[in-house]
């Protein structure tokens, strides 16, 4: 058995409303994650027991355990006019094992509640709303997993909380499976995301897109807190400048603790959730993933990626892909998401500027000198993404920035490129590099959008045939002309048949070999030449679609100096064999681009047959997502988008 903690209503009692969650009548388990309970110290087969089940659906008594008895003492409820109050505080917990001092006999729900519905505030949309909250959420409590980290435990569906704002609090089943699934997806990617430890069904019907009911569910959500930036909006605009600076203080506690060292820990708080959430952003861009509604109350402060309601992934490439039903603006469009991103930060440091300096003017400069590195913070994540997607090697200094040590000691990672050398670029041939690694990797998404070529796919092809000349020592390398065939894309049909007509394909081969060039110049260290000053200045203009020349123009520029870069670097050993270099080309892509993702038309039919009582599917789907990296034999079809109706493919928020 566990006992959970209540560090966040200890420390924040005022975003805390004591709220016990609503019988369920017939519970059962219909998805899980074993491998998280694992890493929770949790046995996957207790929660199958009652006490299990009581944990899931949010049974949990006053000394933190969960409580597996018939009977309720229905005092204790929330306040009745869902204004926040202080909770009665629990003790600290510690595990249930049977050691001395272990209550005897099963806990019973008595007294004040032991859950809590988390209170914020946020921008939704752009505009700010004053009063949100967990309205048909509970926040269980907290534990310390096998890694010894803090985890939060959460509850989504269990029934409307004093913060329901009229909603009736259930959730229906095929949402809730979509939260577990894309979440284990994106944990597999190694994205940053909360997880879903267990999918219960409830017993109780829910009516959501018609007059048939749906079947009810409830979500057990892991988070390494489920703090936001709507909660220091609520702070700010509620209760004042000491609740701010106390929710600073758990947050630094909870999260970032570096951020003590720096003079003002408030703007280190600042600084370190701009770091994590232009390195979170910077993953989502890379993988095509759109999360569909960017509110402030749906950013975290720990830099995971939360909230999987209307989102969705781009098959064809599309920086303007918007799949949300709610989002009829296109606010928060696929290639919307940095700038939203950087939109939400602002208004974090809005909310936390009377904990940064009493002088409301020095507070706004120094938070806006935090924000202004925002920028270099993501172009950096995102370039070192795209080399490894490309196989292109960047040296150790992307290893470290990748592992956040890449900053002095206030977390400060220099400038973008757009401001010169970074502080940690060792000599200017990496910053040339970098450069060169950017500019590729732009013009690639621009070809891709042009043609309308699936993202996923094409990446996996271009990998595939990496892999398969690493492990054959043969010259079929995407960019490597044959004796069989003139074009670079012709040794490698996959890639090839991806582009429409022959047009498409000559830029296609044009590009593959400014690939082959970067890759070969880069294995080498040969600084000069990479890329050349045409490419290092189009790195410059981030974002800008004029600058991207035509496909005549790549194949005139770059294929002569992919030829003679081949002639620079000998890739073969005397055996034969692919260099060093290549195979760890081939191990970067490998790693970085996946076989599977949850496709939008692949998760809508294993949810819709999940929903008439076929689990097969969905399981059939979680599989792979969760070893996304190889190709699963018979799981095929999964690898594609799917059959394409005609119809634009849209998502719902299933509240």
């Amino acid at each position: 058995m566990i006992r959970l903690q209540r560090s966040f209503a200890a420390a924040m009692p005022d975003l805390a409303v004591p709220h016990r969650a609503a019988p369920c009548p017939d519970p059962r388990i219909v998805a899980r994650s074993d491998a998280l309970a694992r890493e929770l110290g949790i046995d996957p087969s207790w929660l199958d027991t009652p006490e299990g089940l009581a944990l899931l659906t949010g049974r949990i008594g006053a000394d933190g355990a969960p409580c597996s008895t018939a009977g309720e003492d229905a005092a204790g409820g929330a306040a009745a006019d869902g204004v926040p109050r202080s909770a009665p505080v629990s003790s600290p917990a510690t595990p249930v094992d049977g050691t001395p001092g272990t209550p005897s006999g099963a806990p019973r729900l008595s007294g004040d509640p032991f859950t809590v519905a988390q209170v914020y505030a946020g921008h939704q949309f752009g505009q700010p709303n004053p009063e949100l909250g967990d309205g048909r959420a509970l926040l269980l409590g907290d534990l310390v997993d096998a890694h010894g980290n803090r985890r939060d435990l959460h509850l989504k569906g269990i029934g409307p909380t004093p913060l329901a704002r009229g909603g009736d609090g259930w959730a229906p089943l095929g949402p809730m499976l979509r939260e577990l699934l894309i979440g284990e997806a994106m944990h597999a990617l190694g994205i940053p995301t909360t997880r879903g430890l267990a999918v219960v069904e409830t017993g109780r019907p829910v009516l959501r897109r018609g007059p048939v009911p749906e079947r009810g569910a409830i979500l057990a959500r892991v988070a390494a807190s489920h703090l936001r930036v709507g909660s220091f909006q609520y702070a700010a605009w509620h209760l004042g400048p000491d609740a701010v600076r106390d929710l600073v203080e758990h947050a630094i506690d909870r999260h970032w603790p570096e951020a003590r060292e720096e003079p003002v820990p408030a703007l280190g708080l600042l600084r370190c959730v701009m770091r994590a959430q232009a390195h979170l952003v910077a993953q989502w861009m890379l993988t095509g993933f759109v999360h569909g509604v960017m509110n402030t109350d749906n950013m975290t402060i720990s830099g995971e990626t939360i909230d999987y309601g209307p989102c969705a992934f781009v098959d064809r490439f599309a920086t303007d892909a918007c799949f949300s039903s709610i989002d009829v603006q296109r606010r928060y469009a696929y290639g919307n998401q940095p700038g939203i991103a950087l939109w939400n930060l602002s208004r974090l440091a809005e909310a936390l500027l009377p904990a940064i300096d009493a002088d409301a003017d020095a507070a706004v400069s120094a938070a806006t000198a935090v924000l202004e590195d925002f920028e270099g913070a993501y172009l950096r994540a995102w370039t070192d993404g795209m080399a490894r997607k490309l196989g292109i090697a960047l040296g150790e200094d992307a290893d470290s920035l990748r592992r956040g040590d890449g900053a002095d000691k206030h977390g400060t990672t220099g400038q973008g490129m757009d401001a010169g050398t970074n502080a940690d670029d060792a000599s200017s041939a990496a910053t040339t590099r970098r450069a060169a690694v950017r500019a590729l990797g732009e013009d690639c998404l621009r070809m891709l959008q042009r043609h309308r070529v699936d993202l996923t796919l094409f990446f996996r092809a271009l990998t595939d045939a990496e892999l398969a000349a690493a492990s054959m020592g043969t010259g079929t390398e995407a960019g490597t002309n044959t004796d069989t065939d003139t074009t670079m894309s012709g040794s490698v049909p996959a890639l090839a048949g991806l582009f429409p007509d022959s047009q498409a394909r000559a830029e296609l081969d044009a590009w593959l070999a400014r690939r082959r060039h970067l890759i070969d110049t880069s294995a080498s260290g040969i600084a000069s030449g990479i890329g050349g000053p045409r490419d290092e200045g189009r790195a410059r203009e981030a974002g800008d679609e004029g600058h991207a020349r035509s496909a005549d123009d790549e194949a005139a520029g770059d294929q002569g100096d992919a030829r003679s870069a081949g002639d620079e670097d000998d890739t073969r050993e005397p055996d034969g064999s692919p260099a060093p270099a290549r195979r760890r080309s081939a191990e970067l892509m490998a790693s970085a681009n996946p076989v599977v993702i949850p496709r939008n038309r692949h998760v809508d039919a294993a949810l819709r047959a999940a929903e008439l009582g076929d689990m097969a599917p969905f399981e059939r789907l979680l599989a792979a997502v969760r070893d996304p990296f190889v190709h699963h034999p018979g799981l095929e079809d999964l690898e594609g988008p799917g059959e394409d109706d005609g119809t634009a493919f849209i998502t719902y928020c299933g509240t």
